[in-house]
């Protein structure tokens, strides 16, 4: 990965930024420099660096030997997030958040997008349907707030095809870190520190990308407050036009 966590500035780094603020790894004398640990910023496990002192290779991070925590970085390909019903559904709270969504569908949105860039509609949509199929909206304590992440988590976004190609050439997967290791967890637990991962792969040839393909993730911590604190930007005409046809119950006739 190029960037690892350091936790003494509170940020990512990467080795050549590490290695100018910490030195090289063997001090004047030619034995061990003693610098400070860098943990990855997905499972807070130890890492070291690669290509370090070579100027063949791009220097990175890698996990150290023998890892300590299940890591959603290495094991994102294969550990998907998915959506379960709910045990116990509160038929009452479903009506009340999916009305709300509907009547706020354009700023989350607007802040999914904030994310995943040039996204599309349609897996919004078909988020919301699955939301449907599986009773999301009836879990007691799912806030909507957390409604843009989840849908986030749940998706693919790769590489969009036509000119937005050139702006955003790597796929994108979305993660919890490893204290989240089911949706749910992040309704019904409380997770204290927990960070949201914005990872990015390069495109495969065909089919979706395996961590072979991976290059570096961003970190931020879920905001809670995000529909009061969001600038929302308005959404497209074909988004508006094909939500209504999708949900026309629920939108009414499409406006443009």
């Amino acid at each position: 990965m190029k960037t690892g966590f350091d936790p003494r500035l509170g940020a990512n780094v990467t080795v050549e930024q590490y290695h100018h603020d910490y030195g090289a790894k063997l001090g004047g004398d030619g034995k061990p420099r003693v610098r400070p640990s860098v943990i990855c910023p997905a499972c807070s496990d130890s890492l070291h660096t690669v290509g370090e002192s070579g100027a063949l290779i791009d220097a990175t991070w890698a996990h150290d030997p023998s890892p300590k925590s299940w890591c959603p970085i290495k094991d994102s390909g294969a550990a998907k997030y998915i959506l379960l019903r709910p045990t116990c559904p509160a038929p009452a709270v479903a009506a009340a958040l999916r009305k709300s969504f509907f009547e706020n569908w354009a700023a989350h949105w607007s802040y999914a997008r904030s994310f995943a860039s040039y996204a599309d509609i349609e897996a919004f949509s078909g988020f919301i349907q699955h939301a449907d199929k599986t009773q999301l909206w009836a879990y007691a304590t799912l806030q909507e707030w957390q409604l843009p992440y989840a849908f986030l988590a749940t998706c693919e976004f790769p590489p969009p095809k036509g000119s937005a190609a050139v702006r955003r050439r790597n796929w994108l997967r979305f993660r919890f870190d490893a204290k989240l290791r089911t949706l749910e967890d992040l309704w019904i637990r409380i997770i204290p520190d927990l960070r949201f991962l914005k990872l990015h792969y390069r495109k495969p040839r065909t089919g979706e990308p395996t961590a072979a393909h991976y290059i570096d993730c961003e970190t931020f911590v879920p905001e809670q407050n995000w529909m009061s604190t969001h600038a929302a930007v308005p959404p497209h005409v074909f988004a508006i036009r094909h939500m209504h046809a999708r949900f026309p119950a629920e939108l009414g006739p499409c406006p443009v």
